[in-house]
């Protein structure tokens, strides 16, 4: 019998990564050449010994260890796929939602990214099963199929599955023909993720292609960045305000892998973000950060983009290798932001990671103002809570916005000794704050525009949403001078309604000159136009107008 690998010698090449020194690429080298003899038996062994291979293959001490790295896990996909087709189901089950080469992925997903998966790839992409509240989901298939065919639909006590099997039938392309349902009805993309997600229907991916697994899912070719040591000490203003590189000249081609990595990476860990799942892929831009770390940015499709703010996300690649993701909501000089590492490269230069995301928003988007939600850091996440979150933000700057809550932080931080979690969820009490540039003039949250717009419409519409919309949106119209001459396309015109709301707020608005209102209506349109950045740019640019919320809210 052949001796098998075991966890506690998984645990010592782990602890590699912690001391990471000189001396480092040695021991992983050495450890290597003893690990590559013995047998992977063990499922569980075997998922944790792939995920300290990606650490060091994200962090790799020298191009001889990179080459020992990929042949291991060359070796752990053939391990899996003999796994998969033999009888063995307690070890299929371990490695069943692992996202290694080889293994099944069985997950939900939105409407839109379950359509990606099929059309991406449709060999081996199927549905697993279907879940839904059966009187749930016959009311939503009844909605779906023209009213005659309310037999299949509505008829006999039977579960949504065999329901769903009776309308489209029971073969491969089973999947595809339920996205025909909601394609055919063309039905409001907003109601469509509703419906969908209602049936709770879950997918099986066969993660059988050579690149989009997590074992050999990669970003754009770059050189490799060796490491001698992993940094963890450094000065956070300077590392910040270094001149950031202009975004690298890519095609549309790979563009559009960027896009395929970012919602293939995200999937393999169960998750999605907007920017990634509706990514426009005119708006991905790519920066290189030094040190192995690049960061692609993805900005929305035109008609998915946030009324007044803008969602910009994030991904993060270390040598190539998909290790966080983010994203931003700006408004103004302000952003609100998180990062998340992927589970097996924390512990690397996580606080490095995180300062070059603030370096690119900073100076790309002009931010100076950086806001962390009480969720990043344990608000209603657990994990986030007992990982002391919190302080990871702490230690780069960021303070609460709270007085008494930052007082209270800051007594905890001089006692140098591990948080209790029941203050660090006193803590999720205030938003964590980094202000670049203290005298950001009138600053305020946006939620507050929503807030006062609900309350408008209430007050002078009766809560008549569509009456409100017609005859603000005529009157701001007038008001901008744009007549039959400018008619505006379906994506300006969702986005001039929503302006118009938001601008009925302002009494002031009909005293503003010509070229004020010029600016105005370049600013609306903006919001629908190729590159949101432009409608950043003229919204920080516009303190006419943030000055006049600032008035009009504080």
């Amino acid at each position: 019998m052949p001796e098998v690998l075991t966890l506690q010698q998984v645990l010592e090449f782990r602890s590699q990564c912690s001391v990471f020194d000189k001396q480092t690429g040695n021991r992983v080298l050495t450890l290597l050449n003893r690990f590559e003899k013995l047998s992977l038996s063990d499922a569980k062994v075997l998922v944790a010994y792939h995920d300290v291979l990606l650490f060091f293959k994200a962090y790799p001490p020298s191009k001889k260890i990179s080459a020992a790295i990929h042949a291991e896990l060359k070796r752990i996909e053939r391990t899996v796929s003999d796994i998969m087709e033999g009888s063995n189901y307690s070890s299929q089950r371990v490695l069943s939602g692992s996202g290694i080469a080889g293994s099944l992925l069985i997950g939900q997903y939105s409407f839109a990214m379950s359509k990606w998966l099929v059309e991406s790839f449709p060999d081996s992409v199927f549905l697993e099963s279907i879940n839904g509240d059966k009187e749930t989901g016959s009311a939503i298939l009844y909605s779906l199929l023209p009213d005659i065919e309310y037999y299949y639909t509505t008829q006999g006590n039977k579960s949504l599955q065999k329901r769903v099997l009776e309308i489209t039938g029971n073969d491969k392309f089973q999947i595809q023909k339920i996205f025909n349902l909601f394609n055919d009805k063309n039905i409001f993309n907003k109601t469509t993720d509703l419906l969908y997600d209602q049936l709770k229907i879950y997918t099986e991916w066969k993660l059988d292609h050579s690149d989009y697994n997590r074992s050999f899912i990669e970003g754009l070719s770059h050189p490799v960045y060796y490491h001698k040591n992993i940094k963890k000490i450094f000065v956070f203003e300077k590392e910040i305000n270094k001149p950031l590189p202009g975004p690298s000249q890519i095609t549309i081609q790979e563009k559009r892998h960027l896009i395929n990595v970012a919602r293939a990476s995200l999937a393999f860990y169960y998750r999605e973000t907007d920017p990634v799942t509706f990514a426009d892929e005119n708006e991905v831009k790519l920066f290189h950060c030094g040190r192995g770390i690049s960061i692609a940015l993805y900005g929305m499709e035109k008609e998915k983009r946030l009324s007044i703010e803008s969602y910009i996300g994030y991904m993060v690649f270390k040598n190539s290798v998909p290790v966080a993701y983010g994203g931003g909501w700006i408004f103004g000089e302000r952003c609100k932001i998180g990062v998340n590492i992927y589970p097996p490269f924390r512990g690397g230069e996580s606080a490095l990671i995180f300062s070059e995301v603030i370096r690119t928003y900073h100076q790309y988007f002009n931010i100076k103002r950086f806001i962390v939600r009480p969720y990043q850091f344990g608000k209603g996440n657990k994990e986030g809570l007992n990982s002391g979150a919190f302080w990871f933000y702490y230690k780069l700057g960021f303070r609460p916005s709270d007085p008494g809550i930052a007082m209270l932080a800051s007594d905890e931080y001089t006692l140098k000794k591990k948080t209790a979690v029941e203050v660090l969820r006193k803590f999720t009490g205030s938003d964590l704050e980094l202000l670049l540039k203290p005298d950001i003039e009138n600053d305020f949250d946006p939620a507050l525009i929503s807030k006062a717009i609900t309350n408008m419409i209430i007050s002078r519409f009766q809560g008549n949403r569509t009456k409100a919309v017609e005859n603000l949106s005529k009157s701001l119209k007038k008001y901008l001078g744009l007549g039959k001459k400018n008619n505006l396309s379906e994506n300006e015109a969702l986005h001039f309604n929503q302006f118009s709301l938001m601008l009925s707020l302002l009494p002031g608005l009909k005293s503003w000159s010509l070229k004020d209102r010029k600016k105005l209506a370049q600013l609306i349109k903006s919001k629908s136009s190729k590159g949101e950045r432009d409608y950043i740019v003229k919204l920080q640019k516009n303190r006419k107008l943030i000055d006049a919320f600032y008035s009009l809210l504080k």
